[in-house]
């Protein structure tokens, strides 16, 4: 139970009892009874005494209320009006939300920004799922994994921005704003000793076992490795010299070994080719972007294995 709108609702109504109190015993019910007898008493007086002459005619006097009390009632109906303000007004939310755009990068995407903003307070939980956990009437993008895109602040001006995959079927996915900064380090931070773990270990879930990391490449080659369990979904991403990660075609997958061929580079070059490109594998992983500036953080990653092109 919300006492502060209790309070409110209470205030109001002592108002209304003290306004009703006033009319009955101050002002006007008090002196429109007095008026009433007076004029009783005279026509009553003037038919016994018979006079041929009219009375002269008095006007009624009213007796005048302390103004106080005006002063009093105003003051209430003030007071009564600014708790039930209070109690009813939505507090503004530190948390502001510039942009959102679900199912990003695909032709359906949809902005979602005013949705999101009328659900703020000073944090919201979003679930990423097909319809933004009921926000969104239908799926924009059925079948295919969609990415939140958030751009907000925090009680300032700086803004952030971040990004939530679609879960896959059977999982949930939340997108929790603001981020917490502690919680974000101390995810890093386990993400980054379990690598190097997993490194020193030599017992990578998924691996590049060629070419072998600072090796030279063509115009085309194929990379191959491994994957653990057996049959899982591999993506393969190189990075490029504009700074952008190209994901490569359809990985081929042969219980723990997978292979694909890879383009490093736009097209063959006449002259003598050059050019450093970085390769990564990701298990588990959906991404349906053709290109990204930075990956997510979805899935199982490999080592980074860097090569250069030397030869078309």
């Amino acid at each position: 139970m919300d006492w502060n709108k209790v309070g409110a609702i209470g205030s109001v109504g002592s108002f209304a009892v003290a306004l009703l109190l006033f009319f009955a015993q101050v002002w006007p019910y008090p002196q429109w009874k007095a008026e009433q007898s007076q004029q009783d008493v005279v026509a009553t007086s003037q038919t016994q005494m018979q006079q041929v002459a009219p009375a002269p005619s008095r006007t009624p006097t009213s007796r005048g209320f302390p103004k106080s009390i005006v002063f009093f009632l105003i003051a209430s109906l003030l007071l009564a009006s600014l708790s039930i303000w209070g109690a009813w007004r939505r507090p503004k939310s530190k948390l502001v939300i510039h942009r959102a755009v679900y199912a990003a990068g695909l032709p359906t995407e949809e902005l979602v920004t005013d949705k999101l903003q009328s659900i703020a307070r000073d944090g919201i939980a979003i679930t990423v799922d097909s319809t933004l956990g009921g926000l969104l009437p239908r799926d924009p993008a059925f079948g295919v994994c969609k990415r939140l895109d958030v751009t907000y602040s925090y009680g300032s001006d700086k803004t952030f921005d971040v990004s939530r995959y679609e879960a896959p079927p059977g999982q949930i996915s939340r997108l929790l704003l603001p981020e917490d900064s502690e919680i974000q380090r101390l995810t890093n931070q386990t993400n980054q000793f379990r690598q190097k773990l997993g490194t020193a270990n030599q017992h990578l879930p998924i691996e590049i076992l060629a070419p072998l990391n600072y090796g030279e490449v063509g115009f085309r080659r194929v990379v191959s490795g491994s994957v653990r369990p057996a049959l899982s979904r591999v993506q393969l991403w190189v990075f490029a010299g504009d700074n952008l990660w190209y994901r490569q075609g359809s990985v081929k997958v042969d219980g723990c070994a997978w292979s694909v061929e890879c383009q490093f580079g736009n097209t063959p070059s006449m002259d003598k080719p050059s050019g450093d490109f970085q390769i990564i594998a990701i298990a588990d992983a959906n991404i349906r972007d053709e290109r990204l500036s930075i990956l997510p953080d979805v899935g199982i990653k490999s080592e980074i294995i860097k090569v250069r092109r030397t030869h078309n």
